[in-house]
């Protein structure tokens, strides 16, 4: 039993244990009984003990199969590289992107001949990550990385936004054979690889070709279970080329069905707490999307006529449709304007917001995050949309239809008032700014609302600010969904997010929507792989000239820079980038748009581009705002005027 001390006390790993036994349930060490008995000894309740034991004992008939079962079992004889590669097949993956790297040779020559698993090249390793996480996000699947040892530093930053996405990556690394290994100087890998072990879900080595099948599986085994996350597996050169024979097994005879029922109890409980709190709320975080909930969240909401708070700074994605009436674009806090007074706050996912007074319901798969930073009154470990499922069920069963209807009617009108003052407040920022030039924010927005397709995936990558956009560009249920950005993010990722997506969705429109700043931190090399695998993205750099967060956070915290208009660090003008004209340095085609009454001639001219398979870039100058925004001051210094000599 894995046990570690936090703040005095002991923890235990529940994750740890669950596997241990269900590892020695499948190995026929452990009889049904005795399994139920050492779950519940382990603290878990009787009917997450039983629920995993019926997603056991499924998983061993499909495993045991009819005569014949065994047929989908096959023995290859080849390189590593052939192995890895006929293993991913097996698991289903459809794409690996991979940074240049001669000891991955001998995976590239198990994929010249291949149709069904497609190589997409990225010139550099973060990047890499990026493509398949937006792969991941759209899909649900697997993303694949394979890179080299020296560019795993390079995966670091990307690898944490996909660890706090929760999003199922296998990174895979090269190393330097390893008759090497231990050497130093520039035979040594293995300080590398450390780099991207910390926001790893796990990580491996493997020395012994033979093993490679075993160690895949695990690690996408790993990587896809809740919660998601990235693993990291090393794969030493002579490992990867070397031959050996070994056995290829369906990645589903590994798969464990992880949706848990929520115990009778815990949904009696809450059915309880939502029917009869006087001012509810919902806060949906993207488990409620991962777990497929989402129309769930729209039916439970209905059926009390439960307003959902705005997300946009917490989670990657859109859970609760914006343009649904019952959504609220306003944050949860304990000082929420509206609705005031939250009794009852219902959390759907790992990330808890401040609850204030409320009492709390929170429902996620993940046990260690609940009571995590803040107290629940309800901790519920389940999934999310068979959580739901129960809940609606229990308030039908508890309340007749003219109950609820007299709980809904008012809330629902009180709801409607507010959403109504709001957009009124909304249009009259719009209108007052429609013809600001540098363009504003809400201009773009309503343009962008009204040329985009109904099922258009916009992939962000902003940054507070995003609200200027996203209160007004909303997402529809079965329609227009927002993804992108996750919680505490680290610049760098939007682009590649978005060729990623375009490569899980070819057939709905995707537009980029990233900073200028975010642009900068390494991303123009994502528009070589855009340009080479005709991916047709239209690319929206939000050109403010700055980095309006930070300097709002910096000069309002009124120091020598907010006291003298001084910005040290965030103006991003002198050079002025212009994004279009980089952009075709890659082939890719754009424009500068500085009017705004060019802006829809420019997304029109985008979309036809897209619709004839190319992408196409827009460096759309956009204002500053907030404190500091009128300084174009920064601390100048010229290398050339030092020079004593004209060299």
């Amino acid at each position: 039993m894995d046990r570690e001390a936090v703040d005095g006390e002991v923890q235990i790993d529940e994750e740890g244990m669950m596997r241990d036994l269900v590892m020695s349930y499948l190995s026929n060490n452990l009889s049904r009984r005795g399994f139920l008995r050492k779950m519940a000894a382990s603290g878990f309740s009787a009917v997450a003990a039983r629920s995993a034991l019926e997603s056991l004992s499924q998983l061993d008939a499909s495993a045991a199969g009819p005569p014949g079962a065994a047929d989908d079992l096959k023995t290859v004889r080849g390189t590593g590289g052939e192995i890895l590669v006929e293993q991913l097949r097996a698991a289903g993956v459809q794409f690996i992107v991979a940074g240049n790297s001669s000891h991955l040779r001998s995976v590239y020559d198990a994929l010249v001949d291949r149709q069904d698993i497609q190589l997409i090249m990225t010139v550099e390793e973060g990047q890499a990550v990026a493509v398949a996480s937006g792969y991941a996000m759209a899909s649900g699947k697997l993303g694949v990385v394979a890179v080299s040892v020296a560019g795993v530093p390079h995966c670091a930053s990307n690898m944490y936004n996909a660890t706090q996405a929760r999003l199922p990556l296998l990174v895979a690394s090269d190393m330097v054979p390893l008759a090497y290994e231990d050497r130093e100087g520039i035979y040594e890998g293995r300080s590398l690889i450390g780099a991207g072990d910390s926001n790893a879900k796990w990580n491996w080595y493997v020395s012994n070709p033979g093993v490679i099948p075993d160690i895949t599986r695990r690690a996408i085994k790993v990587a896809v279970n809740p919660p998601g996350g990235p693993v990291l597996i090393t794969y030493p050169e002579d490992t990867l080329a070397g031959e050996v024979s070994a056995t290829i097994v369906p990645q589903e005879r590994f798969n464990i069905p992880a949706a848990l029922r929520p115990t009778t109890e815990a949904v009696e409980t809450a059915a309880k707490m939502l029917l009869e709190a006087k001012s509810p709320a919902l806060y949906a975080g993207p488990e409620a999307w991962t777990s497929g909930a989402r129309r769930e969240c729209v039916e439970l909401a209905e059926l009390l006529s439960i307003p959902a708070m705005r997300v946009l700074n917490d989670c990657w994605v859109d859970c609760f449709p914006t343009a649904h009436p019952l959504y609220i674009n306003a944050e949860h806090t304990p000082t929420t304007r509206f609705p005031q007074n939250v009794d009852v706050l219902l959390v759907l996912g790992h990330f808890m917001p401040r609850p204030g007074k409320a009492r709390t319901i929170h429902i996620t798969t993940e046990r260690n995050e609940i009571n995590k930073a803040h107290p629940s009154e309800l901790p519920v470990a389940a999934d999310p949309r068979i959580a739901l499922r129960d809940i609606i069920a229990a308030i039908k069963s508890m309340a007749t239809k003219e109950r609820l209807a007299a709980i809904a009617k008012p809330r629902a009108d009180d709801i409607r008032s507010f959403n109504q003052k709001m957009d009124e407040s909304l249009k009259a920022v719009a209108k007052a700014e429609w013809d600001h030039a540098p363009i504003s924010w809400p201009r773009l927005a309503l343009e962008l609302n009204e040329v985009l397709d109904p099922d258009a995936l916009i992939v962000d990558e902003l940054s507070t600010e995003k609200t200027k956009i996203f209160s007004y560009l909303r997402t529809q249920d079965r329609g227009r969904t927002r993804i992108g950005r996750s919680i505490q993010q680290a610049l760098g990722w939007g682009v590649g997010l978005s060729i990623g997506t375009k490569l899980a969705k070819p057939d709905q429109q995707v537009v980029s929507v990233v900073g200028d700043g975010a642009f900068m931190f390494g991303q123009f090399e994502s528009l070589w792989t855009m340009a080479r695998y005709e991916v047709p993205v239209i690319t929206i750099v939000l050109n403010n000239r700055s980095y309006n967060e930070p300097r709002q956070r910096i000069m309002g915290k009124m120091g020598k820079q907010g006291q003298t208009g001084k910005d040290m660090a965030c103006y991003l003008g002198s050079p002025d980038v212009d994004f279009a004209r980089a952009a075709s340095a890659f082939g890719i085609k754009g424009e500068v748009v500085a009017n705004p009454a060019e802006i829809r001639p420019a997304l029109e001219r985008a979309i036809r581009s897209t619709r004839d398979g190319k992408p196409y870039i827009l460096d759309m100058l956009v204002e500053r705002s907030g404190i500091g925004a009128e300084s174009t001051w920064y601390a100048r210094y010229s290398v050339a005027e030092k020079r004593k000599r004209r060299v």
